[in-house]
């Protein structure tokens, strides 16, 4: 027993500054991994907005496509429309106010969803490009993004039909089609 007390009056304890410097090191270290932590949270965060967006403007873009692609005639329109007259056969597609994908007819006024767009606004122009191609842009008003693609109207070629609407290299902000 006796050897046991002398054992532990021998023994020394960790000074006041050893302890310091010890707790500064972790510190230095816990900042540094919450340092990277908290970057690596953030750009994939980011990232993860830049891919919904572009998925966004992905579904905007094939909803386009499915709408006008077996066209009959096609109009692109120098401004959105402010009303759909009651006897109008045709089909509107355009930005609504909201910053939505409206298509619009007499029978039926179609908007896609906020839940699927996440709340981005979107910008879209319609240009008509040689041989019955219409170019089709979707961007959006968070970011600089942009899809801009061509689409051949099938049934305008076997018809002989033509776009129409603004001339051509100009753009349009909405599409007057037929079906």
């Amino acid at each position: 027993m006796l050897r046991i007390r002398k054992a532990c009056k021998n023994e020394q304890g960790f000074s006041l500054i050893e302890l310091l410097i010890v707790l500064l090191l972790m510190g230095l270290v816990f900042g540094i991994g919450y340092g990277i932590f908290g970057f690596t949270v953030s750009t994939f965060a980011r990232g993860e907005t830049k891919a919904n967006t572009q998925q966004n403007m992905r579904l905007v873009m094939q909803h386009i496509e499915n709408e006008v692609r077996y066209a009959k005639t096609v109009e692109i329109l120098a401004d959105k429309p402010t009303s759909i007259p009651t006897d109008d056969p045709g089909t509107y597609i355009f930005i609504n106010d909201a910053g939505k994908l409206e298509i619009a007819s007499k029978d039926n006024n179609w908007i896609l969803s906020d839940t699927l767009m996440d709340n981005t606004g979107f910008l879209l122009t319609f240009k008509r490009e040689e041989n019955n191609l219409l170019g089709i842009e979707v961007g959006n008003t968070k970011n600089t993004r942009v899809i801009y693609t061509k689409l051949n109207i099938i049934n305008l070629s076997d018809n002989g039909g033509t776009i129409t609407g603004v001339e051509e290299e100009e753009t349009g902000l909405a599409l007057y089609i037929t079906s």
